[in-house]
């Protein structure tokens, strides 16, 4: 049986914000509200910064009713967490309206055992909400970690996007997820390499994921702000004077007027190469969908 894949880009609340900053609208299925733990008073998750973050994706859900909004808690890659605050993360998403609970590792690095023995616990505790599994591609055991997950009859994987040389991986965790008609969520930490300044998105699209979103870069800031938009001809990000004529920047009428409002490499110009990325990226989506031949039981 053949199927047609086609990878949905979704937004994070920080995307969200700078539609509404430009005074655009924008429709997206999901909406991932992206915590960091970068505010002093949210470190930690103490309680006052579980009750501040169900406010906060409540509030987005009730002005974004067709929405789906996930409270993404975005821990450190690789770091070991308390238990106490894997459950703290976990109740950012549980409160009257919401769209369905994170359950999260203790520890990417934990053996698959462990992890097994903690999820037992994690299930329990989320009650009968829709479950959302997060883990690290490239964390150890990962594979054996999603086929216990997928066993346990989770149905929404959401991957955080690593290990971008291992191909094999990434094409395997992808169709283990198809396979057992689950849905699949990547993540990017990073929307560019640093160096070559490549898309990461475009490894998502082009192994099939189901959903694509953008977290919370988390490193340094820039002492130049330079901006970079996506240009979906070649999948690499570049600075605007570098686009061609077919981009959307070029072709969209809002778009290209708000272009003109700012002069390049300024910080008022950066929340419009976060959108017109957005856009573009969701072109790239729509054009490159994928056709695969499912197994079927004889």
């Amino acid at each position: 049986m053949d199927k047609i894949i086609e990878t949905y880009h979704a937004i994070n609340h920080k995307e969200l914000e700078f539609y509404k900053q430009l005074g655009l609208d924008v429709d997206s299925d999901f909406i991932f509200f992206t915590e960091p733990l970068l505010k002093r008073d949210r470190k930690g998750l103490p309680e006052g910064a579980v009750d501040s973050i169900q406010d906060e994706v409540g509030e987005i859900k009730s002005e974004n009713k067709d929405s789906k909004v996930l409270a993404f808690v975005q821990f450190p890659k690789g770091s070991k967490r308390e238990l106490d605050n894997v459950e703290r993360a976990m109740r950012c998403s549980m409160f009257d309206g919401s769209d369905g609970v994170l359950i999260y590792e203790t520890y990417p690095k934990q053996t698959s055992e462990d992890f097994s023995e903690e999820l037992e616990g994690f299930l329990e505790a989320s009650g009968e909400a829709e479950k959302y599994l997060v883990l690290e591609i490239d964390a150890p055991y990962v594979k054996e970690k999603l086929a216990i997950g997928l066993n346990k009859g989770l149905r929404n994987i959401i991957l955080i996007a690593g290990a971008y040389k291992d191909n094999d991986l990434w094409i395997d965790l992808l169709e283990k997820i198809r396979k057992e008609n689950a849905k699949s969520f990547v993540v990017f930490l990073k929307r560019l390499n640093a160096r070559t300044k490549e898309a990461y998105m475009t490894r998502a699209v082009t192994y099939g994921a189901d959903v694509i979103v953008h977290g919370a870069f988390m490193g340094r800031k820039p002492k130049k702000r330079v901006n970079y938009y996506f240009d979906k001809s070649d999948g690499f990000y570049k600075e605007k004077s570098a686009l061609p004529q077919t981009s959307v920047l070029f072709t969209n009428k809002e778009l290209k007027k708000l272009s003109e409002e700012f002069q390049n490499n300024t910080i008022e110009e950066y929340p419009l190469s976060r959108v017109c990325s957005v856009e573009e990226g969701r072109l790239f989506c729509a054009e490159n969908k994928r056709k695969i031949t499912l197994e079927t039981e004889k």
